[in-house]
């Protein structure tokens, strides 16, 4: 069993990106630490570093905050959570899906497509839910066709998984919220 030890913290840096520790006490048995305390790792928040790409890891409590980066000391910021989906496109789906640091949910969607904007409401819902650790992400297959081919997208609304930049699950078609949560529980993501 773990305890808080006094919130303290403590900051290494492992390949160039900064990892966040609190420092806790171990009450059965020897911990990692010479004093019996123990690092771990808690829930973070990532950020790019604008000047040499590293992705840099913060605590959740940094968001909207800057610092700086831990390979090239740049000042970076680290965003609010997003509170919409993530704007996707052709260009930059590589970069914000596929070099994630965590899983990302994309629905395939076409402005045309009236499930396709009724499902707009349980992704801006889910966005909120699942931010920090789940980036939800839209891409307009009509504006972005290269990538929705890429993926073999071919009817809309199309909800992809990402786990590792890889495809994990697909869901197809509009779906009440309990429905889409049910399906992302059983993909082992909630």
């Amino acid at each position: 069993m773990y305890f808080l030890a006094g919130g303290k913290s403590i900051t290494i840096c492992q390949g160039g990106v900064l990892r966040f520790f609190v420092i806790i006490e171990k009450r059965a048995g020897c911990g990692g630490r010479p004093d019996g305390s123990e690092a771990i790792l808690l829930g973070a928040i990532t950020s790019r570093c604008p000047a040499c790409g590293t992705l840099n890891r913060a605590p959740a409590d940094r968001m909207g905050k800057t610092g700086r980066c831990g390979m090239c000391r740049a000042e970076i910021s680290f965003p609010v959570r997003p509170v919409t989906p993530v704007e996707l496109t052709d260009a930059n789906f590589d970069r914000e899906v596929r070099a994630a640091g965590y899983p990302a949910l994309v629905e395939f969607w076409s402005p045309s497509c009236g499930h396709c904007i009724g499902m707009a409401p349980v992704l801006d819902e889910l966005a909120r839910e699942l931010a920090g650790r789940v980036k939800v992400a839209k891409l307009d297959v009509t504006a972005n066709p290269k990538t929705a081919s890429v993926f073999g997208v071919t009817g809309t609304p199309t909800f992809v998984l990402f786990r590792g930049g890889r495809e994990a699950a697909r869901f197809v078609g509009a779906m009440p919220r309990a429905e889409l949560t049910r399906r992302l529980a059983g993909a082992g993501l909630l």
